[in-house]
């Protein structure tokens, strides 16, 4: 008898070690500097972006797309095991909520309404970039 409670026992640890307790906490940090480099498997040509996933849960965007010089935009975003959405800081969200997943230096986003991808590699965002004064403000649609 005390063979089978020790079974059961050891079973049930088993189990329970084996669900892990369903935590929403991402297992790869995403804060860093990202270069978009493909979309939908094909070399992103339209123009120039990068991101900046901050610790804190704020994000910078830069973009170059239609234009000549980089639009600067930025927001919060929410994190969870498999999913990223966000917000600019006007309100606006962003286009769609994210699957994202990270393999070596290569973030991946998911549109999971459309499952358009995006293709980021890990990067330095050039200095000119951030520093850059004669950036526009937000005159066109952000990628996001």
């Amino acid at each position: 008898m005390k063979t089978i409670k020790y079974f059961f026992a050891t079973l049930m640890l088993l189990c329970a070690m084996a669900c892990g307790g369903g935590s929403d906490t991402p297992q790869i940090p995403i804060n860093g500097d990202w270069q978009l480099k493909s979309m939908n498997n094909m070399p992103f040509v339209a123009g120039d972006v990068y991101i900046t996933f901050n610790s804190n849960a704020t994000f910078e965007l830069y973009q170059k797309i239609g234009t000549s010089d980089f639009e600067h935009f930025s927001g919060t975003y929410q994190l969870s095991a498999t999913k990223i959405l966000g917000k600019y800081t006007d309100g606006t969200s962003w286009l769609c909520d994210y699957s994202y997943t990270i393999h070596n230096d290569t973030l991946t986003l998911t549109d999971d309404e459309t499952s358009d991808n995006y293709v980021y590699e890990s990067c330095e965002i050039p200095e000119d970039v951030i520093s850059n004064e004669t950036r526009l403000q937000n005159q066109s649609k952000p990628i996001l």
